[in-house]
């Protein structure tokens, strides 16, 4: 009778080692790594990144020697700039701007030229800008609200909520136009879709709070405390928009800790009779009535010697 064989299970040697292929995946990753975030070739050594390495793996990728990582560089170094270059060939525009940089070890000075890829096919093209007009105008949409499509821009506040807003707005102008670029398929456009929404609600709670026509430290605590009711509550229908939502819910609820946690805008928030206790535990709320009244009862003492100082018999003169 022939011995049976073990299905399922691996041998101590071969579990403990990646395949040819998978190694040979791995060793390309970390010295893409080395390269684009600057760092040493002896990082590999270092302990920390071979545990690193080792836990990820479970044991089983085997970390070369700098040695190795140094012969894999001019491979590296040619696949990066490869790739940059079809990046640039590809780029409808391209600029570039430069600034100074002095680096204190060696202590040197060097022109640092950046390069910035535009995407900007509608936004910068005249001929193209006009194209789209044109399908609205077809389309009877008046001249004074045809639109066109928005840039990125990183340090303007809801960009990206605005641009996907936008491009929601144009789905079937931009259809109409021949397919110029290439546009988003219907499953990006449901990953669109599920990011605006929990883009949305974001915005909404920046512009109240970016308020300067009424206060706003009483309603911080109550308005932080409904987003994250309604995005928690929101299911979206795409893998992508499911990761967003994670991501997005984590940050938000890491940054969040410090607002309630900031006693100003607690006792803004009691004080507020739109709110009270609401928002707070009883114990909590107990806690901040208590020192509500003692700062109540220094106001008033602070109150009392300013009128008594003012109410002093001014000195006679000699």
């Amino acid at each position: 009778m022939a011995p049976k064989k073990c299905v399922g299970r691996q041998s101590r040697k071969s579990w403990r080692k990646f395949s040819v292929k998978h190694q040979a995946a791995a060793e390309r990753a970390v010295s893409y790594m080395i390269h684009t975030d600057n760092l040493t070739i002896n990082t590999v050594e270092k302990k920390g990144f071979k545990r690193l390495a080792q836990t990820l793996s479970q044991g089983q990728f085997e970390c070369k020697s700098r040695r190795t990582f140094g012969r894999m560089r001019e491979k590296t170094v040619q696949d990066l700039k490869s790739a940059l270059a079809e990046k640039i060939r590809n780029a409808g525009y391209f600029s570039l701007t430069t600034d100074a940089c002095t680096l204190t070890k060696p202590k040197k000075s060097y022109l640092v030229v950046t390069g910035h890829i535009l995407d900007a096919f509608f936004n910068r093209s005249p001929a193209t800008s006009n194209m789209l007009k044109e399908v609205q105008q077809e389309n009877g949409v008046e001249e004074k609200s045809q639109l066109l499509l928005v840039t990125s821009c990183e340090t303007r506040w809801n960009n990206t909520c605005d641009m996907v807003e936008r491009y929601r707005h144009v789905t079937e102008v931009m259809e109409k136009l021949g397919n110029p670029h290439e546009l988003p398929d219907e499953e990006k456009l449901a990953e669109l879709e599920d990011c605006f929404s929990l883009l949305k609600p974001c915005r909404e709670v920046t512009e109240l709070l970016s308020g300067s026509t009424y206060p706003t430290s009483s309603i911080a605590i109550p308005t932080c405390k409904n987003l994250q009711y309604a995005l928690t509550a929101l299911v979206p229908s795409t893998l992508t928009g499911g990761q967003f939502k994670e991501n997005l819910l984590r940050n938000l609820n890491k940054y969040l800790e410090k607002i309630y946690s900031n006693k100003i805008l607690i006792k803004s928030m009691m004080l507020d009779p739109r709110f009270l206790r609401t928002y707070l535990q009883p114990r909590e709320a107990s806690i901040i009535l208590t020192e509500l009244e003692e700062d109540m009862t220094i106001i008033e003492n602070a109150d009392a010697i300013s009128d008594s100082t003012i109410n002093l018999p001014l000195p006679e003169k000699n």
